[in-house]
C-alpha cells in the first residue's frame, strides 16, 4: 500500500515537471496513459454509464487540446524543441546554449531508427560526468543536481526510444530509468525526505551505472568498474536495484567512483 503511495506521488510530480519538458513527448504519453488507467480502473467498479461516458468525453477532449499543444510545441519532426530552453537560476540551470546543444542531441539520438548505444552513452557519460565531484557525497546545496534535471530528462526521453536486443543490456537500462525517475523526484525535494533518499545519493549510483556501461561498451574495458552493471557483470547490482525501488537496505558508498577513463571523480 505504501509503495503505491509513493508511485503515485512519483507520477503526480512527474506529471507537473513533464508539462514544461520541450522534448518529453513519449514520457508525457506514457504518464498520462498509465494516470487515466489507474483512474479507470479506480472508477469503473462504482460508475454508472453517465459518468463513464462523461469521463471518456473530458478525456478525448483532453487529449485532442493535449495533442494539439504538442504539434505546436514540439512540431512533427521535433525541430523547434530547442526554442525553448529552461528557465534558470542563479547557480542552478545550464545556459542557452548548453541548452540548445543538449537538446539537439536528445532530438538526434530519437531520429535514430535504432538507438547508437555508443554515441548515447559517450554522449551522456560526459554530461553527467562534468564538474561533478563524486566524494564526499551530501555536501551540496541542491544547485548542482538541479541543474542536471534537464539531462536526466533527456535520457529519460531516449531511453522511451531505445530497444535494445541483448537481455543484460535491456535490464541496466530498465535500472538506468527506474534511478532517473527517482532523482528527479528527490531532487525537487529540499530538504530531502525523511523516508526518501537524498539526491546526492541517487546521483551517485546513476553516474556509477553510467560509467560502468561506458567502460564495458563504448570503451571495452572490465578491469575497472564501479560493479553496477549487468552487461559488465557487476556484483553490486543488487545495490542498484535497491536504490532504483527506493528500498533503504543497501550500504553507503564507501569511495569514490571511476569515471571511465581509468581515473576517480574527485
Amino acid at each position: 500500500m505504501r509503495e503505491d503511495q509513493d508511485k503515485q506521488k512519483i507520477k503526480e510530480s512527474l506529471h507537473e515537471v513533464f508539462h514544461d519538458n520541450p522534448f518529453s513527448d513519449e514520457m508525457k504519453h506514457r504518464w498520462l496513459m498509465e494516470i487515466a488507467k489507474e483512474r479507470h480502473q479506480r472508477q469503473s467498479s462504482k460508475s454508472s454509464l453517465f459518468p463513464r461516458l462523461l469521463s471518456i468525453g473530458v478525456a478525448l477532449v483532453f487529449f485532442i487540446g493535449f495533442g494539439w499543444f504538442l504539434l505546436q510545441q514540439v512540431g512533427v519532426e521535433g525541430d523547434n524543441a530547442s526554442e525553448h530552453p529552461p528557465t534558470g537560476e542563479e547557480g542552478g540551470k545550464d545556459t542557452p546554449a548548453e541548452s540548445e546543444g543538449l537538446q539537439e542531441k536528445v532530438l538526434e539520438l530519437k531520429r535514430q531508427e535504432k538507438v547508437d548505444m555508443e554515441e548515447f552513452l559517450s554522449y551522456f557519460h560526459g554530461e553527467l560526468n562534468k564538474d561533478y565531484k563524486s566524494y564526499p557525497l551530501g555536501q551540496h546545496d541542491g544547485h548542482y543536481y538541479q541543474s542536471k534535471e534537464e539531462v536526466m530528462e533527456g535520457i529519460l526521453s531516449v531511453l522511451g526510444k531505445a530497444r535494445p536486443e541483448d537481455p543484460k543490456l535491456k535490464r541496466d537500462l530498465s535500472h538506468l530509468e527506474e534511478l532517473i525517475e527517482e532523482f528527479l523526484y528527490v531532487s525537487r525535494k529540499f530538504p530531502p525526505e525523511h523516508e526518501r533518499s537524498d539526491p546526492a545519493l541517487v546521483y551517485y549510483y546513476t553516474v556509477g551505472l553510467i560509467n560502468d556501461l561506458y567502460l564495458v561498451i563504448v570503451v571495452g574495458e572490465t578491469s575497472e568498474l564501479n560493479g553496477y552493471s549487468v552487461v559488465g557483470d557487476g556484483d553490486q547490482v543488487d545495490v542498484i536495484e535497491a536504490v532504483a525501488k527506493r528500498s533503504r537496505m543497501y550500504p553507503y558508498p564507501a569511495g569514490p567512483l571511476v569515471n571511465g577513463r581509468n581515473n576517480t571523480l574527485q
